[in-house]
């Protein structure tokens, strides 16, 4: 019993601080916002593009801007597949059924882009969309499919174990 409590604090306590950063990220004004995907664009590429450090500035920077939009998409994604994985630690102890807390996590997570999203609309040159919502609520329901399907697999190996003990 005592496990299951530090667990579900730990989560409270990582769900509360990625929610957080989520949102700091998200007050960027949009100069700070695009410089930042700006200088992952030009990271990403020269750790996956052979012979990018070898391109011409200008060549680099018209690379960069036009992967930009997708590291943008994928960072939201990826960080509410976060946000979607603490979501299902956090109600991994409820004694519910494994459906209630998958689609309760994802339903939270929903929340927290819809909110975040408007967030954005009070923020220097962002703006709040419907897409990126869709965006992070499928982020967050693959982090929760994951996390719930590795438990899974955990525990089916831990019953296979216990029945070989048990027959030898």
């Amino acid at each position: 019993m005592l496990k299951l409590k530090k667990i579900y604090y730990l989560s409270m306590f990582c769900l509360l601080l990625w929610i957080i950063v989520i949102f700091s990220f998200s007050a960027q004004p949009v100069t700070e916002s695009v410089g930042l995907s700006r200088k992952v664009g030009q990271k990403v590429s020269e750790l996956f593009v052979p012979g990018f450090k070898e391109l011409p500035q200008g060549e680099q920077e018209e690379f960069v801007q036009k992967i930009d939009f997708g590291i943008r998409k994928t960072a939201h994604f990826l960080e509410y597949m976060v946000l979607g994985i603490w979501w299902g630690f956090l109600l991994m102890p409820a004694r519910r059924s494994v459906r209630f807390k998958i689609w309760t996590a994802v339903w939270a997570s929903a929340a927290c882009a819809a909110v975040d999203e408007i967030h954005q609309l009070f923020v220097d040159g962002r703006t709040g969309r419907w897409q990126d919502v869709c965006i992070d609520t499928a982020g967050a329901a693959v982090g929760i499919l994951a996390l719930f399907a590795i438990i899974q697999l955990i525990h089916r190996r831990k019953v296979k174990t216990c029945q070989k003990h048990l027959q030898s």
